[in-house]
């Protein structure tokens, strides 16, 4: 499986972030929920496997985790900032 790189600040300017923020929370809950659906129906060998990211090389499902958790956390941190408020 090969995963294509995306140009986050390209996402950024044309998803236009000066809009209200309600939507993309709802969004951004809906997607959460549904990832954590998909891996709780992953067995031990599909957790296993490795992918292909089109940048970083060799990918396994715990590398995408990790980064997804910490993506999680910088999408939460941007909608505070978004709603004007304080972002710790």
């Amino acid at each position: 499986m090969s995963l294509a790189w995306a140009d986050e600040a390209e996402y950024a300017r044309r998803l236009h972030y000066d809009r209200p923020v309600e939507a993309s929370v709802a969004l951004f809950e809906a997607l959460v929920l549904a990832n954590v659906e998909l891996l709780r129906a992953i067995d031990e060998p599909q957790w296993r496997r490795t992918g292909w990211h089109s940048v970083n090389g060799r990918y396994t499902l715990d590398e995408w985790l990790i980064e997804m958790s910490q993506h999680a956390h910088d999408h939460a941190a941007q909608m505070l900032r978004a709603a004007g408020r304080d972002v710790i």
